[in-house]
Protein backbone atom coordinates (compact mmCIF):
# COMPACT_ATOMS: atom_id res chain seq x y z
CA UNK A 1 0.00 0.00 0.00
CA UNK A 2 2.73 2.26 0.92
CA UNK A 3 4.38 1.64 -2.68
CA UNK A 4 1.20 2.39 -4.55
CA UNK A 5 0.70 5.59 -2.38
CA UNK A 6 4.55 6.41 -3.15
CA UNK A 7 4.14 6.18 -7.21
CA UNK A 8 1.04 7.95 -6.96
CA UNK A 9 2.93 10.92 -5.52
CA UNK A 10 5.48 10.43 -7.77
CA UNK A 11 3.20 10.72 -10.72
CA UNK A 12 1.45 13.78 -9.29
CA UNK A 13 4.39 15.16 -8.91
CA UNK A 14 5.59 14.53 -12.44
CA UNK A 15 2.37 16.38 -13.75
CA UNK A 16 2.61 18.77 -11.48
CA UNK A 17 6.27 19.85 -12.54
CA UNK A 18 5.05 19.36 -16.30
CA UNK A 19 2.05 21.60 -16.37
CA UNK A 20 4.19 24.80 -15.12
CA UNK A 21 5.15 27.22 -17.87
CA UNK A 22 8.28 25.96 -19.93
CA UNK A 23 10.48 28.32 -21.24
CA UNK A 24 10.05 28.50 -24.97
CA UNK A 25 11.07 30.88 -27.90
CA UNK A 26 9.98 34.38 -28.60
CA UNK A 27 9.38 33.19 -32.22
CA UNK A 28 7.11 29.71 -31.12
CA UNK A 29 5.30 32.72 -28.89
CA UNK A 30 5.02 34.79 -32.26
CA UNK A 31 3.42 32.17 -34.51
CA UNK A 32 1.00 31.00 -32.03
CA UNK A 33 -0.35 34.53 -31.37
CA UNK A 34 -0.79 35.14 -34.61
CA UNK A 35 -3.74 34.84 -36.98
CA UNK A 36 -3.79 31.72 -39.03
CA UNK A 37 -4.05 32.09 -42.90
CA UNK A 38 -7.73 32.13 -43.25
CA UNK A 39 -8.80 33.59 -39.48
CA UNK A 40 -10.03 37.30 -38.61
CA UNK A 41 -9.38 36.59 -35.34
CA UNK A 42 -8.06 33.84 -32.64
CA UNK A 43 -9.83 32.66 -29.29
CA UNK A 44 -9.25 34.93 -26.67
CA UNK A 45 -7.91 31.51 -24.37
CA UNK A 46 -10.49 32.23 -21.31
CA UNK A 47 -10.84 29.09 -19.52
CA UNK A 48 -8.15 27.63 -21.83
CA UNK A 49 -4.97 28.19 -19.81
CA UNK A 50 -2.73 25.61 -22.27
CA UNK A 51 -4.29 27.64 -25.36
CA UNK A 52 -0.90 30.01 -25.38
CA UNK A 53 2.35 29.79 -23.83
CA UNK A 54 0.76 32.39 -21.33
CA UNK A 55 0.30 32.59 -18.02
CA UNK A 56 -2.33 35.27 -17.66
CA UNK A 57 -3.05 37.28 -14.72
CA UNK A 58 -6.62 37.15 -15.22
CA UNK A 59 -9.07 34.32 -16.47
CA UNK A 60 -11.62 36.74 -18.42
CA UNK A 61 -10.98 39.70 -21.01
CA UNK A 62 -11.39 43.15 -19.75
CA UNK A 63 -12.67 46.33 -21.31
CA UNK A 64 -10.25 49.17 -22.50
CA UNK A 65 -11.05 52.83 -22.28
CA UNK A 66 -9.20 52.87 -25.63
CA UNK A 67 -11.16 52.54 -28.44
CA UNK A 68 -7.85 51.17 -30.19
CA UNK A 69 -7.66 48.47 -28.40
CA UNK A 70 -11.43 47.50 -27.32
CA UNK A 71 -10.82 44.45 -25.40
CA UNK A 72 -7.59 43.20 -23.91
CA UNK A 73 -6.40 40.26 -21.53
CA UNK A 74 -2.61 40.43 -20.02
CA UNK A 75 -0.19 37.91 -18.98
CA UNK A 76 3.53 36.72 -18.91
CA UNK A 77 5.49 34.42 -20.64
CA UNK A 78 8.43 32.90 -20.05
CA UNK A 79 11.15 32.88 -22.98
CA UNK A 80 14.40 31.02 -23.28
CA UNK A 81 17.38 32.87 -24.73
CA UNK A 82 20.79 31.81 -25.21
CA UNK A 83 21.92 33.07 -21.66
CA UNK A 84 19.25 32.06 -19.98
CA UNK A 85 15.26 32.71 -19.71
CA UNK A 86 13.54 35.80 -19.14
CA UNK A 87 9.95 36.77 -18.17
CA UNK A 88 8.41 38.99 -21.56
CA UNK A 89 4.94 40.75 -20.68
CA UNK A 90 1.97 40.01 -23.00
CA UNK A 91 -0.79 41.83 -24.31
CA UNK A 92 -3.54 40.85 -26.60
CA UNK A 93 -6.08 42.63 -27.65
CA UNK A 94 -9.06 42.96 -29.69
CA UNK A 95 -12.78 43.09 -30.29
CA UNK A 96 -14.83 40.98 -27.99
CA UNK A 97 -15.42 38.29 -30.26
CA UNK A 98 -11.54 37.95 -30.31
CA UNK A 99 -8.12 39.16 -30.61
CA UNK A 100 -6.36 40.28 -33.33
CA UNK A 101 -3.57 42.00 -31.88
CA UNK A 102 -0.75 41.29 -29.71
CA UNK A 103 2.36 43.16 -27.89
CA UNK A 104 5.01 41.46 -26.31
CA UNK A 105 7.45 43.35 -23.94
CA UNK A 106 10.60 41.75 -23.05
CA UNK A 107 12.85 42.41 -19.97
CA UNK A 108 16.89 43.24 -20.61
CA UNK A 109 18.56 40.72 -22.09
CA UNK A 110 22.22 40.19 -22.48
CA UNK A 111 21.62 38.57 -25.85
CA UNK A 112 20.67 41.48 -27.51
CA UNK A 113 22.89 43.73 -28.20
CA UNK A 114 22.68 47.16 -29.12
CA UNK A 115 20.18 47.59 -32.33
CA UNK A 116 18.55 44.47 -32.33
CA UNK A 117 16.86 43.09 -35.26
CA UNK A 118 14.06 40.80 -36.19
CA UNK A 119 16.72 38.41 -37.29
CA UNK A 120 18.19 38.73 -33.68
CA UNK A 121 15.18 38.20 -32.00
CA UNK A 122 13.45 35.34 -34.13
CA UNK A 123 16.42 33.43 -34.35
CA UNK A 124 17.09 31.28 -37.54
CA UNK A 125 13.48 30.13 -37.26
CA UNK A 126 11.16 30.06 -40.99
CA UNK A 127 9.74 33.58 -42.24
CA UNK A 128 10.01 35.97 -44.45
CA UNK A 129 10.22 39.88 -43.94
CA UNK A 130 10.46 43.10 -45.15
CA UNK A 131 12.59 46.10 -43.61
CA UNK A 132 9.83 49.36 -43.95
CA UNK A 133 11.07 51.95 -41.97
CA UNK A 134 14.05 51.76 -39.42
CA UNK A 135 14.91 54.49 -37.13
CA UNK A 136 18.06 53.37 -35.65
CA UNK A 137 20.32 56.25 -35.23
CA UNK A 138 21.14 55.61 -31.46
CA UNK A 139 22.19 52.50 -30.20
CA UNK A 140 20.29 53.36 -26.78
CA UNK A 141 16.78 53.05 -28.52
CA UNK A 142 15.01 53.02 -31.40
CA UNK A 143 12.27 50.67 -34.03
CA UNK A 144 12.32 48.73 -36.42
CA UNK A 145 9.10 48.09 -39.14
CA UNK A 146 8.65 44.79 -40.74
CA UNK A 147 6.16 43.13 -42.96
CA UNK A 148 6.28 39.76 -41.89
CA UNK A 149 5.12 36.55 -43.35
CA UNK A 150 4.99 33.21 -40.90
CA UNK A 151 4.26 29.76 -42.43
CA UNK A 152 0.40 29.01 -42.87
CA UNK A 153 -0.45 32.37 -40.94
CA UNK A 154 -1.45 35.40 -42.28
CA UNK A 155 0.89 38.68 -43.37
CA UNK A 156 1.67 40.94 -40.29
CA UNK A 157 3.01 44.19 -39.79
CA UNK A 158 5.43 44.11 -36.86
CA UNK A 159 7.67 47.21 -34.99
CA UNK A 160 10.29 45.71 -32.79
CA UNK A 161 11.38 49.03 -30.45
CA UNK A 162 14.25 48.21 -28.45
CA UNK A 163 16.06 50.15 -25.49
CA UNK A 164 19.65 49.54 -24.72
CA UNK A 165 21.96 50.04 -22.20
CA UNK A 166 25.40 48.09 -20.84
CA UNK A 167 23.34 45.05 -19.31
CA UNK A 168 21.55 44.46 -22.74
CA UNK A 169 18.18 45.10 -24.65
CA UNK A 170 14.85 45.03 -23.87
CA UNK A 171 12.49 44.87 -27.08
CA UNK A 172 9.21 45.74 -27.29
CA UNK A 173 7.18 43.71 -30.28
CA UNK A 174 4.07 45.05 -31.34
CA UNK A 175 1.92 43.27 -33.98
CA UNK A 176 -0.15 45.11 -36.44
CA UNK A 177 -2.85 43.49 -38.71
CA UNK A 178 -4.15 44.63 -42.31
CA UNK A 179 -6.78 46.79 -40.25
CA UNK A 180 -4.91 47.89 -37.58
CA UNK A 181 -1.29 49.08 -39.80
CA UNK A 182 -2.62 52.15 -39.54
CA UNK A 183 -2.43 52.85 -36.25
CA UNK A 184 1.32 52.63 -35.86
CA UNK A 185 3.41 55.62 -35.29
CA UNK A 186 6.49 55.97 -37.16
CA UNK A 187 8.18 58.93 -36.59
CA UNK A 188 11.85 58.98 -35.35
CA UNK A 189 12.54 60.44 -32.47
Amino acid sequence: MKKIFNLALLIAAFYAAHSQSRPGDLYTLVKKLSLDTLEDMRDWGVGQPNLYPVKWDKDNVTMSDDIKINFFRTGWANIATKSGNTSCKVMIYGPRSGFNSYMILGTVVKDYHSKPTLDSVLGKNPYSAKLLKACDKSDAGGFYYYELKLPKKSLIWVKLTYVCNAAGCSVRLTQYNEYTKGDVKLDCP
